[in-house]
């Protein structure tokens, strides 16, 4: 495993969400392992980036600020993207990764391997392949299985190279911020994404179920 920090390299955290459809709290302050969710990331981060910044919400940014030793913290948007966009304009190296709190299992290995994989002027994804087909759906019926082959599950986090995605900021349109990610926004605009391989135990917490799985995996921290 590479070590070292890269000094070209900004990791930018989203940690401004309430956790409204997990229903425990802000995520970044709940508990995993002995530490919060924040805490963890933010070591993890610290280990490989010569800059970390966290988004956190507005009215918090004090408290949040206690649990992010080390990183810079901004107030984050309304959504991931305009939170992602704030994190951009504010970082200041050549190479952007931007994680989420809530997918706090992916490894350091994958964090390099993103980080290394943005082409200059590019963008770089985590991809997953599936074990199973999965089901093409349209007005709640099938409309084709497509084979496992063919399909990969998108993991976080996404890199890009800095002027890149904030070239694609300023062109945005009312339907690109309606996207769930600048992946999205970057292929709605022609621009090829690059991807390297994630791992299983690399999810976003998102719901009940996930959190009770990610009980079984708080040592992965």
């Amino acid at each position: 495993m590479n070590s070292g920090l890269d000094d070209t390299l900004s990791i930018v955290i989203a940690a401004a969400g309430d956790g409204a459809r997990l229903g425990l709290g802000p995520k970044a302050l709940l508990p995993l392992g002995g530490r919060m969710l924040l805490e963890a990331v933010c070591t993890k981060a610290r280990r490989i980036a010569g800059e970390v910044m966290v988004a956190a919400p507005a009215s918090r940014m004090a408290e949040w600020q206690r649990h992010a030793t080390g990183c810079a913290v901004i107030a984050g948007g309304e959504s991931f993207l305009r939170t992602t966009a704030s994190l951009a304009q504010a970082a200041s190296r050549r190479k952007l990764l931007v994680w989420s709190v809530a997918a706090p299992f992916v490894s350091e290995p994958v964090l390099r391997r993103v980080a290394a994989g943005v082409p200059e002027g590019g963008v770089c994804a985590v991809l997953q392949p599936s074990d199973v087909p999965l089901a093409a759906m349209q007005d709640g019926a099938v409309r084709e299985f497509l084979p496992r082959d063919a399909v990969m599950a998108v993991q976080g986090p996404q890199a890009y190279d800095r002027a890149a995605l904030l070239d694609l900021i300023a062109r945005a349109t009312d339907a690109d911020w309606q996207q769930q990610s600048f992946l999205q926004v970057a292929l709605r605009h022609g621009q090829p994404v690059a991807t390297v391989m994630g791992e299983k135990t690399n999810f976003k917490i998102t719901t009940p179920d996930d959190w009770r799985l990610a009980q079984y995996l708080k040592d992965l921290l």
